[in-house]
């Protein structure tokens, strides 16, 4: 393989992750708006409890902030995986919007992430299964197109 061969070598494994990486974002961004529009289903799944009782209350303004975060990282994801100009705008976005999953995965050693002390409730198993590997895998991905 020739070196200028490398970057066709690593279209189909780029888009998959950058594809995939961007369509999980936003998804989920998408989901924080119908939970901003009043939406209730599943809402209690993504907050995080001590004795049963909620940890926190997000406004109406801070589910949207979320959402409009979640969405600017998709597209950064996807201007990363098309390696769209100009390239460094999209690639040190990606690598930050990728940084902060990793952060997310790792955890905060209470109630969320990996290393999280707190494993008795249903938002923690879920935590545990689902939300902490899936930012622990957009953060690969997010690297992974951005190099």
């Amino acid at each position: 393989m020739r070196p200028n061969d490398f970057g066709s070598a690593m279209k189909g494994p780029r888009l998959i992750l950058g594809g995939g990486g961007a369509a999980v974002l936003g998804g989920v961004s998408v989901l924080h708006l119908y939970w901003a529009a009043g939406g209730r289903r599943g809402q209690h799944a993504g907050i995080p409890t001590s004795d049963g009782r909620a940890l926190m209350a997000p406004s109406t303004a801070a589910t949207v902030a979320v959402a409009a975060v979640l969405a600017t990282a998709c597209g950064l994801y996807v201007g990363a995986t098309a390696r769209w100009e100009p390239r460094w705008v999209y690639s040190i976005g990606t690598t930050g919007a990728a940084a902060v999953l990793a952060a997310r995965a790792i955890g905060d050693r209470r109630y969320i992430g990996f290393l999280k002390r707190s494993r008795d409730s249903a938002f923690a198993r879920r935590d545990t299964y689902l939300y902490s590997p899936l930012c622990a895998v957009l953060a690969v991905a997010g690297a992974a197109v951005a190099a």
